[in-house]
């Protein structure tokens, strides 16, 4: 049996990859989409209504309003 390993050199950049994905399925979970876009924006939608968010911890604190934990 094989594994599949990760050679990644900078743990800070996995460790935020994982941190959004994480996020994102957490709200998705409730209804929402999750997107970054190419500026590094987040973007928060769900039907006809977006948010733009700054950062990380904003989309964090969104997801605490609207119940995504």
């Amino acid at each position: 049996m094989t594994t599949a390993t990760s050679t990644c050199v900078d743990g800070g950049a996995d460790a935020a990859t994982k941190a959004f994905a994480t996020l994102q399925a957490r709200l998705a979970l409730a209804g929402f989409t999750l997107e970054r876009t190419d500026r590094g924006v987040l973007i928060v939608s769900r039907g006809l209504r977006h948010r733009e968010l700054g950062s990380l911890a904003e989309a964090e604190q969104f997801a605490k309003q609207v119940g995504a934990s």
